[in-house]
């Protein structure tokens, strides 16, 4: 069922993702006792062309109540009314094209029944007609034969007189099986016209049945549409917080590493030891701690020769020993926090994968 309601446009209101259209009636929204003077459609096509003035309808059987976050978004509830345009509704020439498919299906039913019965009732008159001829025939040469040989059918005459009855038997035999005949297409005739019956009641059951499917189709669909808008503010949500996440994280680790650089140029210039001394040393602790990862020995080897070479020549150098261990460890430490720096994207990029639900 639809129930096609026409309403004016009294005004409309347009943001970016919907319009809001003032009406000049209530509309009756079939999911309670809602009614309003308004309503809110998607804004795209074709509803952004809908100007204040023109006359649109609304489907009142299926429509449901909307608030802002939720509008109409395809035609199949709301449409353009071009009456006032070019004469007519859209809502009578579904109406009047639905009843004249149903009653042209109707009529050719009709007519291959007519053309059946037709034809089964030609052929009983047939049958009827051939039985009869026959009959009239022998009749008409039985008497030909007793007018031609009269003498010899008074002596036949008992044996003729038996044949006639016989004859007069089989005609009843006949007779009656034409009115069991009619009986019998009588009977069909009835049970036609109860299959007729049986075939009106299950379309109405089938469009009924339709109506119903189409109006659950409808709110299925609105349904999946709520659940993927819901998942895609999800989504957004998180991997806008994976990347302040790591935003942070990169930031408070790359402010620690530039300090700890600042600290060991500032002690090691005040040791008066070369700069790039100590950045050899700390690209080979770098070397040292992915060599270890990698479980790769001979790196392993050649990284510690030659973190002892810069230590011994730093002894030589007069620094004492406790201030190589400090500068050894602080070394160390920027390596380690260079390291940190360096694995936070493939965390940050294995965490996303981690908590985004699939679609």
């Amino acid at each position: 069922m639809v129930d096609w309601r026409t309403y004016k446009i009294t005004s409309k209101n347009v943001n970016s993702n919907n319009i809001l259209f003032y009406l000049d009636n209530y509309v009756n929204y079939s999911n309670g006792s809602y009614n309003y003077k308004h309503i809110y459609c998607s804004n795209s096509s074709p509803f952004y062309n809908w100007r204040e003035g023109d006359f649109i309808e609304i489907d009142n059987d299926v429509s449901r109540h909307r608030e802002s976050g939720y509008y109409f978004g395809n035609t199949g509830e709301v449409r353009i009314n071009c009456r006032y345009i070019c004469g007519h509704s859209h809502g009578e020439y579904d109406d009047l094209k639905s009843k004249h498919s149903v009653l042209e299906r109707e009529r050719n039913d009709f007519r291959t029944d007519r053309d059946n019965w037709r034809k089964k009732h030609d052929e009983l008159k047939d049958q009827l007609n051939k039985e009869k001829l026959k009959n009239a025939n022998d009749l008409a040469n039985e008497k030909l034969d007793r007018q031609n040989t009269e003498s010899t059918l008074r002596n036949e005459n008992k044996l003729g007189k038996e044949k006639f009855e016989s004859l007069k038997t089989e005609n009843a035999r006949l007779l009656k099986e034409n009115e069991d005949g009619k009986k019998e297409l009588s009977l069909i005739r009835v049970e036609k016209e109860k299959k007729d019956d049986e075939l009106k009641e299950l379309e109405k059951k089938m469009e009924a049945l339709r109506v119903g499917n189409e109006k659950l189709i409808i709110e299925k669909n609105n349904s999946l549409k709520e659940i993927s808008d819901e998942l895609k503010r999800k989504e957004q949500k998180i991997e806008k917080l994976q990347s302040e996440k790591f935003r942070g994280e990169w930031d408070l680790l790359n402010g620690r590493l530039s300090s700890e650089k600042g600290d060991l140029e500032v002690f090691a210039s005040g040791l008066g030891i070369n700069l790039e001394e100590i950045y050899g040393l700390v690209e080979n602790y770098e070397r040292l701690l992915f060599a270890r990862k990698g479980h790769d020995r001979d790196v392993v080897r050649d990284s510690e020769r030659k973190i002892a070479k810069t230590k011994q020549t730093l002894l030589n150098s007069e620094i004492n020993m406790e201030n190589i261990r400090k500068i050894s460890q602080e070394c160390e430490k920027i390596a380690k926090l260079g390291w940190e720096l360096e694995q936070i994207p493939q965390q940050h990029e294995y965490e996303a994968r981690q908590e985004v639900p699939p679609k």
